[in-house]
């Protein structure tokens, strides 16, 4: 059992820790249980910070969410990542997603001529590509 349940947490440090920016996404991020939008977890677009993930600069037009970054033992700090590039961090990347990656005795790195935010991209798009045609 959560000792902190949502409820008892101020809305502005709920959207600060766990908030989302940008145009919404079919996620449990943006859409609560009932499938109705979570409007007071959304925040404005970080637009001066760099993607945990992929290091690059979030632009006006993405979409995202905060994280808790725990980095060293007791130094936590909010930070952002562009929705395509957490999805990335949970699926793996497309040697992963290829069985080329260090499990299978691959690289974990991007393929070649692709930077980390250009494979974040094209997992999204395999994903939903995946989605497509289970439908």
């Amino acid at each position: 059992m959560n000792p902190f349940p949502p409820e008892m947490i101020p809305e502005a440090e709920l959207r600060a820790m766990y908030g989302w920016f940008g145009e919404p996404w079919k996620s449990a991020i943006c859409y609560g249980p009932s499938g109705r939008l979570i409007e007071v977890l959304r925040k404005p677009v970080p637009v001066t910070e760099d993607c945990w993930s992929c290091e690059t600069r979030i632009g006006a037009s993405d979409s995202g969410h905060a994280i808790v970054d725990t980095g060293k033992l007791g130094q936590f700090r909010v930070r952002h990542i562009h929705r395509e590039c957490s999805v990335r961090e949970t699926l793996g990347g497309l040697n992963h997603m290829n069985k080329r990656c260090s499990c299978y005795g691959g690289s974990d790195d991007p393929p070649d001529g692709m930077t980390k935010r250009d494979e974040a991209l094209a997992v999204w798009g395999r994903l939903f590509a995946m989605i497509e045609r289970a439908a």
